[in-house]
């Protein structure tokens, strides 16, 4: 029983490179190891606000997945990397500060847990 490590790779800024997949294809043992998220609310009805430590965690996981009234986005590490903070930084309740990162949330379109045919 390996961890974590005998399918992850990691870079030299710490950060975890994805296994060699076809084409874009997701495994089914990395989608297990990405951040999830789940969203309540859309703001505006399109986007989804992430907090900057979270998308950093997701970065380091391998990719983030966020769920919406059971619909579901993926985000790669390159399309987390992307990502820029909006506005001032949030004055957290308890300790430290935080910006917000918005995404505009497009849900999969074919079944998630589907693998697709090449």
């Amino acid at each position: 029983m390996g961890g974590a490590s005998t399918y992850l790779n990691h870079n030299k800024w710490g950060g975890v490179v994805p296994p060699e997949t076809p084409k874009g294809v997701w495994s089914t043992k990395w989608r297990e190891n990405m951040k999830k998220k789940i969203v309540k609310k859309l703001w505006q009805g399109k986007f989804c606000s992430v907090r900057d430590y979270e998308v950093r965690d997701a970065i380091k996981k391998g990719g983030l997945e966020l769920q919406h009234d059971n619909q579901i986005m993926r985000l790669n590490v390159n399309e987390l990397r992307q990502l820029k903070p909006t506005g001032k930084p949030i004055q957290s309740k308890f300790k430290g500060s935080y910006h917000l990162i918005d995404i505009t949330f497009k849900p999969l379109t074919e079944d998630v847990n589907q693998q697709k045919l090449f």
